[in-house]
Parts: C-alpha cells; structure tokens; sequence
C-alpha cells in the first residue's frame, strides 16, 4: 500500500520532500495544444516553453510523468498561483483521491492502477490533474500507456475533444483511468474462477495464499475505486465556470462506471470470503476423515491387542496353550471380533 511521503516532524504544511542529495529527478514533459482546427504536439520540452502556449487560443495540455522536480514544481507555482498545499499534494506518491475546487482551478487526484505482470500483482500509482480554464496539467508518477488513446482521439482533427474545452480533456482522463480499473476487475475474475476451480478439485497451502493475493488486490481496488466514485460524484455537481454543463452528462457516464465497479468488488469480496470459509471446510473435512479412519484401526485393534496381551502372559498354563489348534482359534476369534466391530460401523452409518 502506498502512503504519503514522509515529512519530518514539525515541517510546515505546504512543504514538499526533495529528493535526496545526489539523485536526479527522471521526468518527461509533453505538450499538446488543440482546438477544432489546429494541432501542436511537442515531447520533451522545457517547462518554459510550456507557458507560451497559455496565451494562444484552445486548450493546452502538459503532461508531466516521472519524479517531481523542485525547480519545475516552483515555476508552475509561480505562473499557474498553486496552492503550496497543492504541491505537497503533487509531490506524495500516496494521496487518496480526492478534489479542491479554486476560485480558477479544479484539483483532482486519482489512484492509476497497473498489473505487474513479472510479480503477477495489482500496483496503483497517483495520478494529479489540475483543470484550468483553457489548460490541464497530469502528473503522472509511473510511465504507464493509459494517456496513449487519449492523444490519439487528439490527433484526429473530426473527435469531439477536439471541439470541446479544457473539461471534456479532464473528464476523459478520469474515464481512461476509470477504464482501466475494469482491466483489473476482469483480471481479478479470471482468478476467482481459476481459483474456485482449484479449490474443488485440489485445494492445497497454494491455494490459500492465492485466495490471500487476491483479497490484497481486491482491497487495493477499493481503496482506489471508492473514494473515486466520491471526486467522480463531487466533479459531476461542481458549479464552477471551470466546468460546463455539456461535460456533466460525460462526468455522469463515468460515476455511473465506479458504481458498477463498486459492485463487481463488493462481489468479489463476498465470493473470497466465501472461497476461504470452503477452504477451511474443506481442510476440516480431510482432517475429520483422517481422524475417523485412525479412529476405526485403532478401535478395531484394541479387541486384538487385548487378546493377544493375555495369550502373550507368560503362565506356565494357559487354557489351549498345548492345544493344535490353539492358535488358529485364537486368529479365529481375533476376526469374528474385528468383523463384527467393522459390521456394526457400517450399519451405523460411522464408516
């Protein structure tokens, strides 16, 4: 799980951890500025060169992924007015989703969930967003694809964000990455199945830690999910100027998506509940079977072992200790016993 960066005790809020001395911080910033007519595309630009682009009519779009830089955080303090709080919020890498609307500015952050497919497990990553009235700014802390489509929609000169504002960019950010929480709601499925298949056929100590793996992603999922259907929620009923009213039905389409993801993980979180109670049914099961079967060999041999306890004292006369067939008579008896123990088991219903 991640949480906020520390900061030492007694820093002032608004205070953003730099990195360490010695490190580098390792960011890309693109650029995209729009409207229906025009398209201007740039990776890897200086933030300055961004800035220029404000003025100029349509929407602008910056793109800043990798780790924060303290010299880029400030300059977009400076030109933008962000909040100092803002940017510690930015900076952390475990802020829960959340929205702060300003008089000429909308914050949102998101929680980007990925698979990782080398340790086969869910990871989330912050994602901030800052809605201006002809501009957004994502910061994005991981390389991740999901912003790909979205400059393809961009690039094509007949989609309709490219007719729209600066809110139908926001709105299609937070749909992509809605998007992508149903990738890992079908990934998390597939398990569920796998593993219910598993749990009736050969249910075993991997099992359990699969069932385990999986609550983990589940609980990342709604600690991402929930918490998003809120900002969805609260960026649907905004009245700020920032936010049009032909962008509501999107932003309604969207909310709309969390709770429907909201009800696949509540599922979810039934259906592994109730993977783990038949699992420890199951082992409770296979351990009253073997108890039961130890049981009956040691209930059937204790008739055995008491007679062959007494033919086996050492008295010097014994009743049919020098008859011929005294040993077959005993083996005889030590049958009829255990097969009429056996018998009366079964009628019983015991075995």
């Amino acid at each position: 799980m991640n949480l906020p960066s520390s900061q030492p005790v007694g820093t002032p809020p608004g205070s953003y951890r730099q990195l360490p001395e010695g490190d580098s911080a390792h960011f890309v910033i693109s650029l995209m500025h729009y409207n229906h007519k025009t398209l201007e595309e740039q990776n890897d630009v200086p933030i300055e060169e961004c800035f220029n682009y404000l003025a100029k009519e349509g929407v602008t779009w910056i793109n800043i992924t990798g780790q924060h830089d303290l010299a880029v955080m400030e300059k977009l303090s400076k030109v933008f007015g962000l909040h100092p709080l803002l940017l510690e919020d930015i900076a952390s890498a475990g802020e829960r989703p959340k929205i702060d609307a300003f008089a000429d500015q909308i914050f949102i952050i998101l929680r980007l969930l990925d698979f990782d497919k080398d340790k086969r497990e869910v990871r989330d990553h912050q994602v901030s967003i800052i809605l201006g009235k002809n501009f957004v700014i994502s910061f994005f802390h991981k390389e991740s694809g999901v912003i790909e489509p979205i400059k393809e929609r961009i690039r094509s000169s007949n989609t309709r964000i490219r007719t729209l504002g600066s809110d139908y960019l926001t709105y299609a950010l937070i749909d992509t990455i809605v998007d992508r929480y149903f990738v890992i709601i079908k990934n998390v499925d597939d398990k569920l199945d796998n593993l219910e298949e598993e749990l009736m056929h050969n249910a075993s100590k991997k099992t359990l830690q699969k069932i385990q793996r999986v609550k983990r992603e589940m609980a990342i999922l709604r600690r991402a999910v929930w918490p998003t259907r809120e900002v969805v929620s609260q960026f649907m009923r905004t009245e700020s100027p920032l936010v049009k009213k032909d962008a509501h039905f999107y932003i309604r389409d969207v909310y709309d998506h969390t709770i429907q993801a909201i009800e696949a993980i509540e599922g979810f979180r039934d259906i592994a509940g109730g993977m783990l109670e038949i699992y420890l049914s199951t082992i409770s099961q296979r351990l009253n079977e073997v108890m039961k079967v130890l049981t009956v060999v040691a209930t059937v041999f204790a008739p055995i072992t008491f007679l062959t306890g007494v033919y086996g004292m050492n008295f010097a006369f014994m009743p049919g200790i020098n008859h011929p067939w005294g040993f077959f008579g005993a083996a005889l008896a030590m049958l009829c016993v255990s097969g009429s123990m056996l018998i009366y088991f079964r009628v019983k219903r015991w075995i």
